[in-house]
């Protein structure tokens, strides 16, 4: 009798161990039990989509479709990387969950996850094209007719656009360059609010604001001498609903041992961790000086998080700029370099910010100015530089995959100094700001085939520009 009921609590011992095992699978993920604990060894990554608008996310390694495959069972512990493409029409607002929010998201699948991703319809469709000029006047180019020019006159001392961007979520293009950040609103193209950005001891305000719009601030760098030992720099925490500055920090040489921020040139980019700001000069941790490296701030503290390096042998220059880092759709990261000596570069990382190599642009490719832009398809990365001695914008297209210069197109006599770039993912074409004196134009070159379409002549020197 001892026997058959050990041999019924053995098997019954079984059958729960076995129900316990395969019902573990489930959106949980599959476990098994070691050493009497529940290891989790497979998880579930579910994409729901939210919004009025439509588009499609895709995984590496391959799995989501999400069309129509929107759940998949990676390892647990797999790195991810996660892209959303809006559909013809549609504008992709942001990813929500594992602290993802802009496409490409890298992150590490540890337990099972749902990540929301919200698309928006785009009801202007790439209307206009927001221009900032040298002061207290911005303009909205009607892009159906590439002609008609709404004209805003702020009035403000102050007031310019030298730097621009664009919060879709909130319908706000944001200049800067001056003394203040400027906010307009892109539907009424009316001024919805004005931070200050120079204090005593602050000069000039660097490069393009980058708006975090999960987090729902606008970052924005200047020159200081306030509050540090030698030439500075800050970069200042602006908050877009209420605009103001909720935080800043300090960049000094003597005391941080990070950069010398006189030549900032960003922000550039941010991953759902870290912000990534381009700067010259790079000293300590391994760099060396008179050169060109990439500091990081934690998004959560907003506080130091240390250097990366350029990463290339002879990558020192003696001054100049830095354009806006872009990522492809594999997740390799680009920035362009001025160097003095020798044409502008591009230099290119992998998703895990790894050093690929350097491209050297066109001989006589100069003053990376204006904002780098990628194409629809992620495939073709477009630099404007200035033309040598003539400084006539030379625009160049690359090819991603083979990491070559494929095309190169002017803008024609008589126009100067690339300052902004903008592109349309509607129509495919870039947009190219430029002009010096009080004059200047705006020329509209086609993705593919890559060649200038039109140019619309401007009374006034334009800068910064964007498509909304």
């Amino acid at each position: 009798m001892m026997k058959k009921m050990n041999k019924k609590l053995f098997l019954i011992s079984i059958i729960l161990l076995s129900i316990l095992y395969f019902s573990s699978y489930s959106f949980a993920g599959i476990s098994k039990i070691i050493a009497g604990n529940i290891v989790q060894t497979s998880c579930v990554l579910a994409i729901q989509k939210a919004g009025t608008g439509t588009g499609i996310v895709t995984s590496a390694p391959p799995g989501i479709d999400c069309g129509t495959n929107c759940d998949y069972v990676f390892p647990c512990g797999t790195e991810i990387i996660l892209y959303a493409v809006a559909d013809p029409g549609s504008v992709f607002i942001g990813f929500t969950g594992a602290g993802c929010s802009t496409s490409p998201c890298t992150f590490t699948l540890s337990n099972s996850t749902t990540i929301i991703a919200t698309f928006s319809t785009n009801v202007h469709a790439n209307q206009y094209l927001f221009i900032g000029s040298t002061g207290q006047t911005f303009y909205r180019l009607h892009l159906d007719d590439f002609n008609t020019v709404d004209t805003l006159v702020t009035g403000v001392v102050g007031d310019s656009g030298y730097g621009s961007a664009v919060d879709l979520a909130r319908r706000l293009v944001i200049f800067t360059g001056g003394i203040y950040a400027v906010f307009i609103d892109m539907d009424t193209f009316t001024v919805t609010g004005r931070t200050s950005l120079l204090q005593a001891g602050d000069s000039s305000v660097y490069g393009s604001p980058l708006v975090d719009t999960e987090g729902g601030y606008v970052y924005i760098n200047k020159e200081t001498t306030n509050g540090c030992s030698s030439s500075c720099s800050k970069t200042m925490k602006i908050n877009l609903t209420t605009f103001t500055i909720d935080a800043e920090i300090l960049f000094d040489l003597n005391v941080d041992k990070r950069i010398v921020a006189d030549l900032w040139h960003g922000p550039t980019s941010q991953d759902n961790t870290f912000l990534y700001f381009g700067a010259h000069m790079v000293a300590g941790l391994g760099c060396g000086n008179n050169t060109h490296g990439w500091t990081k701030i934690d998004k959560a503290t907003f506080n130091h998080a240390g250097v990366i390096c350029n990463g290339g042998a002879g990558a020192v220059v003696s001054g100049g700029n830095t354009g806006q880092e872009l990522t492809d759709l594999l997740g390799n990261k680009y920035m362009t370099i001025f160097d003095s000596l020798n044409p502008s570069k591009v230099w290119k990382w992998d998703s895990a910010w790894a050093w690929v190599g350097t491209l050297s642009l066109p001989i006589g490719s100069y003053n990376p100015s204006a904002p780098q832009n990628m194409d629809v398809t992620g495939q073709y990365l477009f630099v404007a530089t200035d033309q040598g001695g003539a400084s006539v914008p030379n625009i160049s297209r690359i090819d991603t995959v083979t990491f070559l210069v494929d095309g190169t197109v002017n803008t024609g006599a008589g126009t100067s100094n690339p300052h902004g770039s903008s592109y349309d993912s509607i129509r495919d074409y870039l947009y190219v700001t430029h002009g010096t004196g009080g004059t200047g134009a705006i020329t509209r070159i086609s993705g593919n085939p890559f060649v200038v379409v039109d140019e619309k002549v401007m009374a006034v020197t334009v800068i910064a520009c964007q498509v909304d």
